[in-house]
């Protein structure tokens, strides 16, 4: 597999420039799956003006889900299990949508992303998967000052009236499948 991406963050802006679309959104919220993905996930909430939370967030609480239209953000899918996995437990706080979003994943994991969330953006989807680094020139560890700073770098960058949680419902988005 050709390199694709310099770095998470490189990942990330490209990611951020197909999603332009959910810029502003009311509601709009970013999650980083695993440790991995913060950088890529910070990079789309920064460009998208969205909160940014991290599944394995610590001890911080977690952004309210409820009614929002959430962006699930990873580095990359090979099999697709862990995010299939985080959008059915998601699924359970009554998000009004669910794009997952991804710079490199398998066919087989977008195909199952795409049955499992309402909207699935995969930028690279390569014949073959055997590692998602491979697309990557750089794909050092994350560090865990990097998942730890970067949710509240990104909230420092929010508009004020940018906010999160169940209390925002205008401009209700119409949920579609595919890349778009």
């Amino acid at each position: 597999m050709p390199r694709r991406f310099l770095d998470r963050r490189d990942a990330g802006r490209q990611l951020a420039a197909r999603l332009r679309s959910y810029t502003g959104v009311p509601g709009g919220l970013v999650f980083g799956l695993a440790r991995g993905s913060v950088p890529v996930a910070y990079e789309v909430a920064h460009a998208l003006g969205a909160p940014l939370d991290v599944l394995y967030r610590g001890e911080r609480p977690p952004l309210e889900v409820q009614g929002s239209v959430v962006i699930m953000v990873d580095d990359g899918m090979a099999t697709g299990a862990t995010m299939q996995a985080a959008v059915e437990a998601l699924r359970a706080h009554r998000p009004r949508s669910i794009v997952v979003a991804v710079p490199v994943a398998s066919e087989q994991a977008c195909a199952a992303s795409t049955s499992a969330a309402d909207v699935c953006m995969c930028l690279t989807v390569p014949p073959e998967v055997h590692a998602v680094g491979a697309a990557y020139a750089d794909f050092g560890q994350t560090t865990d000052d990097e998942v730890r700073l970067r949710p509240e770098e990104a909230t420092r960058h929010l508009p004020e009236d940018a906010g999160h949680g169940a209390g925002r419902s205008a401009g209700r988005q119409p949920a579609t499948r595919g890349a778009g």
